[in-house]
Protein backbone atom coordinates (compact mmCIF):
# COMPACT_ATOMS: atom_id res chain seq x y z
CA UNK A 1 0.00 0.00 0.00
CA UNK A 2 2.88 2.57 0.28
CA UNK A 3 2.54 2.23 -3.46
CA UNK A 4 -0.77 3.65 -3.91
CA UNK A 5 -2.37 6.91 -3.03
CA UNK A 6 -5.16 5.47 -0.91
CA UNK A 7 -2.13 3.94 1.20
CA UNK A 8 -0.83 7.33 1.88
CA UNK A 9 -4.49 8.45 2.56
CA UNK A 10 -4.83 6.04 4.97
CA UNK A 11 -1.63 6.79 6.69
CA UNK A 12 -2.51 10.44 6.90
CA UNK A 13 -5.67 9.46 8.52
CA UNK A 14 -3.65 7.74 10.78
CA UNK A 15 -1.64 10.68 11.68
CA UNK A 16 -4.50 13.21 11.87
CA UNK A 17 -6.30 10.89 14.15
CA UNK A 18 -2.76 11.24 16.19
CA UNK A 19 -2.44 14.41 16.76
CA UNK A 20 -6.33 15.16 16.79
CA UNK A 21 -6.48 12.73 19.96
CA UNK A 22 -3.31 14.36 21.67
CA UNK A 23 -4.31 18.39 21.06
CA UNK A 24 -7.95 17.03 22.79
CA UNK A 25 -6.24 15.36 25.95
CA UNK A 26 -3.18 17.60 26.31
CA UNK A 27 -4.81 20.79 27.35
CA UNK A 28 -6.28 19.55 30.16
CA UNK A 29 -3.55 17.92 31.53
CA UNK A 30 -3.63 20.69 34.43
CA UNK A 31 -7.53 19.90 35.20
CA UNK A 32 -6.56 16.10 35.06
CA UNK A 33 -3.60 15.94 37.72
CA UNK A 34 -5.36 17.95 40.05
CA UNK A 35 -8.54 16.00 39.74
CA UNK A 36 -6.65 12.71 40.64
CA UNK A 37 -8.10 10.61 38.39
CA UNK A 38 -4.38 10.69 35.42
CA UNK A 39 -4.60 7.20 34.62
CA UNK A 40 -8.43 7.04 33.14
CA UNK A 41 -8.55 10.43 32.14
CA UNK A 42 -4.98 10.95 30.35
CA UNK A 43 -2.83 8.00 30.45
CA UNK A 44 -5.35 5.77 28.94
CA UNK A 45 -6.68 7.64 26.45
CA UNK A 46 -2.80 8.53 25.06
CA UNK A 47 -1.82 5.25 25.39
CA UNK A 48 -4.37 3.59 23.23
CA UNK A 49 -4.08 6.54 20.91
CA UNK A 50 -0.49 6.02 20.26
CA UNK A 51 -0.70 2.07 20.37
CA UNK A 52 -3.59 2.30 17.69
CA UNK A 53 -1.77 4.51 15.64
CA UNK A 54 1.51 2.31 15.67
CA UNK A 55 0.08 -0.42 14.75
CA UNK A 56 -1.75 0.99 11.67
CA UNK A 57 2.15 2.64 10.99
CA UNK A 58 3.43 -1.27 11.41
CA UNK A 59 0.89 -2.76 8.67
CA UNK A 60 1.71 0.34 6.46
CA UNK A 61 5.20 -0.83 6.90
CA UNK A 62 4.89 -4.56 6.96
CA UNK A 63 2.64 -5.32 4.17
CA UNK A 64 3.88 -7.09 1.29
CA UNK A 65 3.01 -9.95 -1.32
CA UNK A 66 5.77 -12.40 -2.08
CA UNK A 67 4.49 -14.34 -5.02
CA UNK A 68 7.31 -17.22 -6.58
CA UNK A 69 6.57 -19.30 -9.58
CA UNK A 70 8.17 -22.06 -10.17
CA UNK A 71 8.25 -25.74 -11.73
CA UNK A 72 5.67 -26.48 -8.67
CA UNK A 73 3.54 -23.87 -8.89
CA UNK A 74 2.73 -20.84 -7.73
CA UNK A 75 3.27 -19.66 -3.83
CA UNK A 76 2.65 -16.45 -2.16
CA UNK A 77 3.11 -14.43 1.04
CA UNK A 78 0.59 -11.98 2.13
CA UNK A 79 2.59 -10.69 4.89
CA UNK A 80 2.13 -10.20 8.25
CA UNK A 81 -1.03 -12.04 7.90
CA UNK A 82 0.06 -15.55 5.48
CA UNK A 83 2.78 -16.87 5.77
CA UNK A 84 2.70 -19.82 3.14
CA UNK A 85 0.00 -20.28 0.90
CA UNK A 86 0.60 -22.42 -1.82
CA UNK A 87 -1.15 -23.74 -5.28
CA UNK A 88 0.90 -26.56 -7.28
CA UNK A 89 0.37 -27.13 -10.74
CA UNK A 90 -1.82 -30.01 -10.12
CA UNK A 91 -4.59 -28.14 -9.09
CA UNK A 92 -4.62 -25.19 -11.46
CA UNK A 93 -6.60 -25.16 -14.61
CA UNK A 94 -5.90 -21.73 -14.95
CA UNK A 95 -3.30 -18.95 -14.62
CA UNK A 96 -2.99 -15.17 -15.88
CA UNK A 97 -2.36 -11.98 -15.59
CA UNK A 98 -4.95 -9.44 -15.98
CA UNK A 99 -5.82 -6.25 -15.22
CA UNK A 100 -8.47 -5.75 -11.78
CA UNK A 101 -10.23 -2.95 -9.86
CA UNK A 102 -9.83 -3.75 -6.35
CA UNK A 103 -13.00 -1.94 -5.49
CA UNK A 104 -15.46 -2.53 -8.03
CA UNK A 105 -14.13 -6.38 -8.42
CA UNK A 106 -13.56 -7.46 -4.53
CA UNK A 107 -15.10 -4.43 -2.33
CA UNK A 108 -12.03 -3.07 -1.35
CA UNK A 109 -7.99 -3.78 -1.07
CA UNK A 110 -6.17 -6.63 1.77
CA UNK A 111 -7.53 -9.94 2.11
CA UNK A 112 -10.99 -10.14 0.55
CA UNK A 113 -13.67 -13.23 0.33
CA UNK A 114 -12.72 -15.21 3.66
CA UNK A 115 -14.56 -18.62 3.13
CA UNK A 116 -15.96 -17.99 -0.23
CA UNK A 117 -14.79 -19.64 -3.55
CA UNK A 118 -13.35 -16.19 -4.79
CA UNK A 119 -10.41 -14.46 -3.25
CA UNK A 120 -8.57 -11.59 -3.54
CA UNK A 121 -5.05 -10.56 -1.83
CA UNK A 122 -4.10 -7.07 -2.60
CA UNK A 123 -2.34 -4.21 -1.65
CA UNK A 124 -3.63 -1.52 -4.56
CA UNK A 125 -1.71 -3.35 -7.36
CA UNK A 126 -3.29 -2.74 -11.02
CA UNK A 127 -2.74 -6.35 -12.14
CA UNK A 128 -3.06 -9.44 -10.18
CA UNK A 129 -2.31 -12.98 -11.08
CA UNK A 130 -5.90 -14.63 -11.88
CA UNK A 131 -5.63 -18.22 -10.17
CA UNK A 132 -8.55 -20.89 -11.46
CA UNK A 133 -8.64 -23.98 -9.73
CA UNK A 134 -9.48 -27.28 -10.48
CA UNK A 135 -12.00 -27.19 -7.33
CA UNK A 136 -13.96 -23.99 -8.40
CA UNK A 137 -12.02 -21.65 -6.77
CA UNK A 138 -11.02 -18.22 -7.97
CA UNK A 139 -7.87 -16.41 -6.65
CA UNK A 140 -6.51 -13.60 -7.58
CA UNK A 141 -2.89 -12.07 -6.10
CA UNK A 142 -1.99 -8.49 -6.64
CA UNK A 143 1.41 -8.03 -8.56
CA UNK A 144 3.65 -5.18 -8.96
CA UNK A 145 5.05 -6.58 -11.71
CA UNK A 146 2.89 -7.82 -14.24
CA UNK A 147 5.17 -8.76 -17.14
CA UNK A 148 7.49 -10.67 -15.23
CA UNK A 149 4.61 -12.85 -13.88
CA UNK A 150 2.81 -13.43 -17.08
CA UNK A 151 6.27 -14.51 -18.21
CA UNK A 152 6.54 -17.17 -15.73
CA UNK A 153 3.30 -18.11 -16.20
CA UNK A 154 3.73 -18.77 -20.08
CA UNK A 155 7.06 -20.72 -19.03
CA UNK A 156 4.84 -22.72 -16.74
CA UNK A 157 2.59 -23.81 -19.72
CA UNK A 158 -0.15 -21.79 -18.38
CA UNK A 159 -0.74 -17.52 -18.80
CA UNK A 160 -3.46 -18.01 -21.00
CA UNK A 161 -7.06 -16.96 -19.80
CA UNK A 162 -9.82 -19.81 -20.99
CA UNK A 163 -11.82 -18.83 -23.49
CA UNK A 164 -14.63 -16.98 -22.66
CA UNK A 165 -17.10 -19.67 -24.91
CA UNK A 166 -15.44 -22.25 -23.03
CA UNK A 167 -15.87 -21.05 -20.07
CA UNK A 168 -19.61 -20.15 -20.28
CA UNK A 169 -21.13 -23.74 -21.49
CA UNK A 170 -18.73 -26.50 -20.86
CA UNK A 171 -16.82 -25.23 -17.37
CA UNK A 172 -19.79 -23.60 -15.88
CA UNK A 173 -21.44 -26.35 -15.87
CA UNK A 174 -18.22 -28.50 -14.85
CA UNK A 175 -17.59 -26.14 -11.82
CA UNK A 176 -21.38 -26.87 -11.44
CA UNK A 177 -21.28 -30.22 -11.09
CA UNK A 178 -17.55 -30.01 -8.83
CA UNK A 179 -19.43 -27.94 -6.29
CA UNK A 180 -22.84 -30.09 -6.29
CA UNK A 181 -25.00 -27.29 -8.34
Amino acid sequence: MRETWAGWVVLLGGIIALSSGLMATLPQTHNIIASGRLFTDWILPIATTITVFAFCLYLFVAMRIDIIIDEFGIRFKFLPFIRKKEYPWSEIAYAWVRKYGAVREYGGWGYRGIGRKRRAYTLGERYGIQIITLGGNDILIGTTRPEAAQAALKGAGKGEPPDPKWRSSVLRSFWDWLIGK
